[in-house]
């Protein structure tokens, strides 16, 4: 089964220490969409790096969307990055990434 998780941080207004199974995992990877890289103190690889937003819009898109499926890989592996798409305008700076994975818990 397939579920869509965002990086929205209205969304990611309580943490549920006690989380299991399929809630865990999809817990873990929006904590690691809203984590920026070297902000957690005892794992600093932890997060992106969003290391190309400074990128023109499609080619920020791209190393953002990179970074998203090697985070995933990296520090969730009972999840599948399945798709990644982005939501917000580039005028405004802003944007919200919409990940669809698949969990295997």
């Amino acid at each position: 089964m397939e579920y869509s998780v965002t990086s929205d941080l209205g969304t990611l207004d309580r943490i549920d220490f006690g989380a299991t199974g399929i809630k865990e995992v999809l817990q873990n990877v929006q904590t690691l969409l809203c984590t920026k890289k070297c902000s957690v103190p005892l794992d600093r690889d932890v997060g992106l790096a969003f290391s190309s937003l400074d990128m023109p819009y499609p080619e920020a898109l791209a190393g953002i969307r990179a970074e998203i499926f090697q985070a995933i890989r990296e520090f969730e592996p009972r999840a599948k990055a399945v798709g990644v798409d982005f939501d917000g305008d580039p005028a405004d700076g802003r944007f919200v990434s919409k990940v669809v994975i698949k969990v295997n818990a």
